[in-house]
């Protein structure tokens, strides 16, 4: 390849940065004045936001311009001081900064582990990659690559031993870079605990196999990024990250290289980098005017990195491709021209070499975006939670009964259909297959009950609590359920109590009544199919109509993101009844059915129905359960579909003030308050949210994710709504809406189709429960999605009773055997509230508490039985003997 070839013009980022420029040293642009809006820009010169922001961010570095946040951009009040006094002369022409400093590139392939193919065929793509990289690293010099998630390195060195030794070397030497994650999970809908684990898995093995922990997770590709990821990563000892997507970034990190993610509790967080360029040598292949060609995209990829002004990271980077030899000889024609220097380095390197003490600092998440993804294959969703939560009560069934059982392949399993693409339901039908075998490994059975049992609680709340059993207990109400017995107890936290086999069969069985009733909470009125309902307790939030109503709309979106094409279509199409009205010994229960009728059958005089190609058949049952001990009611909901086209959402308004309510989700290790960005009414538009980056917009539709809960309140009232698997929720004027299930056939990311298995045809099952408390009473929230997800267990044998133990105002994210003889318990405070706790319990009892890092290690001793906790800190125990 001749020199001249590697000549292209210039980025187009930096025809407009200079053009700036050009207008700030003729004085068009005087110091302090503000410039154009970026959308003006992107009007001036015709060309997309990201462009306009990636010129504007040069020229901050070079200190032309400042951002001042939501006030926008303005030239620099001290121009004249920007230019440094030891500066060299051959630096600045005509008072402009030349693309001095120095660019470092480094290697990494993004490795989905399931997707558009199946789990075995990316296994080989990687074997092949991994061969090719060991291999440069045998020719050239400085040669440094990452292996992106752990399970690849463990799958590949299960192949090629051989290569352990050599990758020891080059791990020691910094030219191998081990990245922190067993996988790329999701981080919107997985528990804290799942990410601790991904993490622990990942350490353990990188540990074991090159005696060293990684510095640096890489979160690649995935879907936005939750707020407590800074504290979970920095509780591990991991102090970067490398997150790819961070959708609705203020402004002033958004035009950051570099900036520090603090955590949600005020510590010092994660030192968060993103690549200044990535190169490779895909070329434009497909409906362009001009064909570029391997090499050549490779050569303009190397030439462009040239032109960025000062220190520059670059990263080389396919999926599924192979990286090109040529690349090595390209690199030694360019260096023999000048100019900016480049060089094969790493990522820690680079770090190394930069300021990190005036960096940019934010503390917060990063959402939303493909917020289709919380609904597509919902299946899926609520099959790990029901296997996350079903973990969690194994170990901690373990540690009661000493059985001595290893749970780590158990996690591997889920963690592997926890990655972004699998739990995110964008995916190939081979890919789903990949899915549901990871799942059914996950899963745990509990042991089967015996003689003797014991009833278990798998939370620390001494209230009564819904038990389902096999069989029905003796010394309580009881009320059959299909097959199921159940009945309303109190357990101590995290506590055990015996049960018993009622040896007489269930006497009272429930008897049909009037739809009007009243239970020691509520009064509750189903004379309409939508039940109108009091709390005795004052706390009067629900409506006089439509809370529960099923909607459904036209929306052709892709897996990833939505379109809708409609408005909402509810319940004057639905024809629900209800058919059943019984009251038992421990719950009144009410069964309505309806079905969403298409436009055929519908009345001519109505012009919103659902006359759309796609639509099919949409049946749906509900049962409502209102027991007669407890503060909260359940929904069991039942769906049957035919079609595509379509997504389906249960609605529930709310009687409150839009106008001072505020919306909390349950994420990660923290409840966190989010505003609405999208379909919001002109009434209530103070109570918005701007979404700053329009990409995010475009590809989000209205929805947050939530894990086991969300609350809506007011000044005065509020109400918690729990669910078991089903994330997508949008809380706008003055409602609760939750996204149901997707059936979208558009074509997208990946070139992707939509895979029938993908239209979600058939019966589908959720469950929610509803309480309403004072805002001041947030903490049932948190009890009601713990009493939702974590119901007590049945386990065999006499197990003393009384509490194992508690921590009044903290969550519990998980309680375990430990190596031989420890116990790790972690908590963390989830409301933003500074508090001191006592840990209690007779797990604790003559035993030494430790505090300890994520995974166990650096152990501190208590002084004593009380810990203070921040606000949304997160701490890890360790209970020797």
């Amino acid at each position: 390849m001749s020199t001249a070839s590697l000549k292209t013009n210039p980025p187009k980022r930096l025809f407009i940065a200079r053009a700036i420029e050009e207008q700030i040293s003729s004085g068009q642009l005087l110091p302090g004045e503000r410039l154009a809006t970026v959308r003006m820009l992107c009007d001036k010169f015709s060309v997309s936001p990201t462009v306009i922001q990636n010129a504007l961010k040069s020229l901050i570095h070079d200190g032309f311009i400042e951002c001042r946040g939501a006030s926008g951009y303005y030239v620099n009040d001290h121009l004249a001081s920007r230019v440094k006094k030891d500066q060299e002369p051959s630096q600045v022409e005509n008072g402009k900064k030349s693309s001095s400093g120095k660019a470092r590139i480094y290697f990494c392939h993004h490795n989905d582990i399931s997707w558009r193919r199946s789990a075995a065929e990316y296994r080989k793509i990687q074997e092949i990659q991994l061969l090719k990289e060991f291999e440069y690293a045998e020719k050239y010099d400085g040669f440094s690559f990452q292996i992106e998630q752990a399970v690849i390195a463990e799958n590949f060195f299960k192949t090629h031993p051989e290569l352990l030794e050599s990758a020891k070397k080059l791990a020691k030497s910094g030219q191998l870079e081990l990245c922190g994650e067993y996988v790329i999970t999701d981080l919107n809908m997985v528990s804290g605990e799942s990410i601790f684990r991904n993490l622990e898995l990942a350490n353990r093995f990188y540990r074991e196999i090159f005696g060293q922990t990684p510095f640096l997770a890489r979160f690649n590709d995935a879907f936005g990024m939750c707020a407590q990821l800074p504290a979970i990563l920095k509780h591990c000892g991991i102090d970067t990250l490398s997150p790819a997507r961070t959708p609705n970034s203020p402004l002033e990190i958004s035009e950051s290289d570099l900036f520090s993610w603090d955590t949600l509790s005020g510590d010092a967080g994660v030192t968060v980098f993103r690549n200044t360029a990535e190169i490779t040598h895909l070329g434009y292949n497909a409906n362009m005017p001009i064909l570029q060609s391997p090499e050549s995209r490779l050569a303009k990829s190397l030439m462009a990195i040239k032109e960025l002004p000062g220190d520059i990271l670059a990263c080389y980077t396919t999926e599924e491709s192979f990286f090109q030899e040529s690349f090595f000889h390209i690199l030694a024609l360019l260096r023999s021209q000048g100019g900016k220097t480049i060089e094969l380095s790493s990522c820690r390197n680079y770090l190394e070499n930069m300021d990190l003490t005036s960096i940019a600092r934010y503390s917060g998440e990063f959402n939303p975006i493909s917020t289709g993804c919380y609904t597509t294959r919902i299946g899926v969703k609520q099959a790990i939670r029901a296997a996350e939560n079903r973990l969690f009560a194994a170990e901690f069934t373990d540690l009661l009964l000493h059985s001595g059982i290893d749970f780590a392949e158990n996690w591997k399993s889920l963690i592997l259909s926890q990655f972004h693409d699998i739990i995110c339901g964008c995916h190939a039908e081979s890919a789903h297959q990949d899915a549901l075998n990871w799942l059914k490994d996950a899963f745990v059975k509990l042991p089967d009950p015996a003689a003797e049992n014991s009833l278990v609680s798998f939370n620390d709340y001494p209230m009564p609590q819904v038990i389902k059993s096999p069989f029905a207990p003796a010394g309580c109400a009881v009320q059959e359920d299909n097959g199921e017995y159940i009945s309303v107890q109190q357990l101590a936290p995290y506590g055990a109590a015996e049960i018993r086999k009622n040896p007489a069969p269930v006497a009272e069985r429930p008897q049909e009544c009037g739809r009007c009733f009243e239970t020691g909470f509520f009064t509750v009125d189903f004379t309409r199919p939508d039940p109108v309902i009091t709390s005795k307790e004052g706390f009067n939030v629900f409506p006089e109509k439509d809370f529960g109503e099923i909607q459904i709309r036209r929306e052709s979106g892709s897996m990833w993101c939505e379109a809708p094409m409609s408005l909402r279509i509810g319940k004057k199409h639905s024809g629900e009844k209800v058919v059943s009205c019984t009251r038992g010994a421990v719950f009144y229960q009410v069964v309505t059915r309806g079905e969403i009728l298409p436009s055929e059958v519908a009345s001519e005089t109505i012009t919103d129905v659902p006359n759309w190609k796609g639509f099919g058949k949409l049946e749906f049952e509900k049962t409502w359960r209102f027991y007669h001990e407890t503060d909260y009611f359940t929904l069991d909901l039942k769906l049957f579909w035919q079609g595509c086209d379509t997504k389906i959402m249960i609605s529930f308004p709310l009687n409150l003030d839009p106008l001072n309510s505020t919306a909390l989700y349950d994420t990660p290790c923290a409840a966190l308050v989010r505003k609405p960005y999208f379909e919001v009414e002109e009434a209530y538009e103070s109570t918005m949210q701007e979404i700053t980056d329009p990409v995010s917009l475009r590809r989000s539709k209205g929805n947050w994710p939530a894990l086991n809960w969300v609350n809506l309140s007011d000044f005065s009232s509020g109400l918690t709504i729990a669910n078991t698997g089903t994330p997508g929720h949008e809380i706008a004027n003055g409602k609760i809406s939750i996204s149901l299930l997707r059936s979208g056939t558009q074509t997208a990311d990946g070139a992707l189709c939509v895979p029938p298995d993908a239209l979600e045809n058939g019966e589908h099952l959720y469950h929610f429960a509803f309480r309403p408390h004072s805002p001041a009473q947030m903490h049932k929230a948190g009890e009601l999605g713990t009493l939702l997800n974590r119901p007590a267990g049945i386990v065999p044998g006499k197990l003393p009773s009384g509490s194992f133990f508690r921590a009044d105002k903290l969550c519990v994210s998980g309680i375990r055997r430990f190596g031989e003889n420890q116990i790790m318990i972690r908590l963390y405070e989830p409301y933003g509230q500074s508090c001191t706790v006592k840990l209690a319990g007779t797990l604790l009892k003559n035993r030494r508490i430790f505090a300890v890092d994520g995974f166990g290690n650096h152990p501190e001793e208590l002084t004593g039985s009380k810990v203070k906790f921040k606000p949304f800190e997160i701490k890890t125990f360790l209970v020797s003997p």
